[in-house]
């Protein structure tokens, strides 16, 4: 971005399903009425993609390189609309409800597809009014890592069937919340509640996402 700063206003996690549009927004200032701002992606270990660049303030050109982007830009922020997720790759489950009891384990399944030939799998977790938060993720290859509260018991591995369940050990009353499945952008939810008393199920759900 030529901008002397950007910073975006939109929460960094969205999660939206596959056909939806979404619109993310950054706030930028630059001392400049000259202003090109440029949009790009990443996804997990790859180098950024270029998107589009469109002109702000004085500056009133743009390069777009997929109609499916679009960009608006005003005195001091800037938006990309995506036009209808896609994605080749999908995720399901198969299992939407399983009951366990607190201090029990369970497994959440995730079956996916994809046309990559490097498979990469995260599951998150979303507690009550907070934002996701990565669990762990894994690969084809064997490799992976957990996030920092997740290390001990949560585990997962990609398997040749094309799945990769979520296995929690000795669950916590901390471990209700909702649960994603995700292979890149693409991405299934589940929930899972544990009421904090002895030997009281807990309970999963899960939709597709």
């Amino acid at each position: 971005v030529f901008a002397d700063s950007i910073t975006p206003n939109t929460d960094t996690n969205m999660i939206k399903r596959e056909g939806e549009s979404v619109t993310l927004s950054c706030t930028y200032d630059a001392s400049s009425i000259y202003v090109m701002l440029y949009w790009y992606r990443q996804y997990p270990n790859r180098e950024p993609q270029y998107l589009l660049w469109k002109g702000a303030r004085s500056y009133g050109g743009q390069d777009i390189t997929d109609q499916r982007f679009q960009s608006t830009t005003s005195q001091s922020s800037t938006e990309l609309t995506i036009a209808g997720c896609q994605s080749d790759d999908t995720v399901d489950q198969l299992v939407k409800h399983v009951i366990k009891f607190e201090g029990e384990s369970v497994t959440l399944d995730c079956k996916y597809t994809t046309t990559s030939q490097s498979q990469e799998l995260f599951w998150y977790i979303q507690r009550r009014d907070k934002t996701p938060k990565l669990v762990l993720q894994r690969n084809s290859y064997g490799g992976g890592i957990n996030g920092t509260e997740f290390q001990e018991r949560f585990s997962s591995e990609v398997k040749p069937s094309k799945s990769v369940p979520l296995i929690i050990q000795r669950l916590h009353v901390s471990d209700s919340a909702v649960y994603y499945c995700a292979l890149r952008p693409t991405v299934l939810t589940g929930c899972l509640s544990l009421i904090q008393n002895q030997k009281k199920p807990t309970v999963y759900r899960g939709e597709r996402g």
